[in-house]
């Protein structure tokens, strides 16, 4: 998955290597920061773990990153149904097992968190993240990387690229809806102390 645009800037496209790692976790936190409400502050160096392996969920296998001036600019982690299948079980066993979350009332949460958000059809790629670092904003680079991922969804047999949001960010279902989404559901997860977790399901066509 190697590829040059130009837009605004000039923008390199490609898929992710294990040495991607550290940015990686970065950018994943900052796009999911419920991982580090649920897990704590140790989550960075699992999520690292993982990207490193080729056999789970978070692998760089399903990651697209973006290069701006030589340096990695933002990601999108994205893949199909089969893959989520094929992967998905052992993604959860590996996370929870090298986290080491015993809390009871954040584990409820997370699984909760997780069998809403594994719910998609055989047609439908996920967009899990998609992350820009905030130097790197307002460059059409969260654009470029939808487009790559919209590309390689295709070559799948995918008929439909499908993501989730929390409800309260306002700007990305601006954003989303600018690229052809449109809202498809919107759902709450009961978390600890009376706080909810409210996602939004965004799709479109392809």
């Amino acid at each position: 998955m190697q590829q040059s645009i130009k837009e605004e800037v000039d923008v390199h496209l490609r898929g992710a290597y294990p040495s991607d790692s550290e940015n990686f976790a970065s950018l994943f936190l900052i796009s999911e920061p419920f991982y580090q409400l649920i897990f704590g502050d140790d989550i960075a160096g699992v999520i690292e773990k993982l990207f490193k392996r080729d056999d789970n969920l978070f692998s760089y296998r399903h990651v697209l990153v973006a290069d701006f001036q030589g340096e990695a600019a933002g990601i999108l982690l994205g893949y199909d149904c089969e893959m989520s299948e094929k992967e998905g079980q052992r993604t959860d066993v590996m996370l929870l097992n090298l986290s080491y979350l015993n809390d009871p009332d954040k584990l409820k949460v997370y699984r909760s968190f997780n069998n809403s958000l594994e719910k998609f059809s055989k047609d439908e790629f996920y967009v899990s993240n998609l992350a820009i670092y905030e130097k790197f904003r307002g460059l059409g680079i969260g654009k470029a990387l939808m487009e790559m991922a919209e590309r390689e969804a295709k070559k799948l047999g995918s008929k439909k690229i499908i993501l989730d949001l929390g409800s309260e960010n306002i700007s990305a279902t601006f954003f989303y809806a600018k690229l052809g989404f449109k809202m498809r559901e919107e759902y709450c997860i009961p978390g600890s102390g009376g706080l909810d977790f409210c996602f939004s399901r965004m799709e479109k066509e392809i």
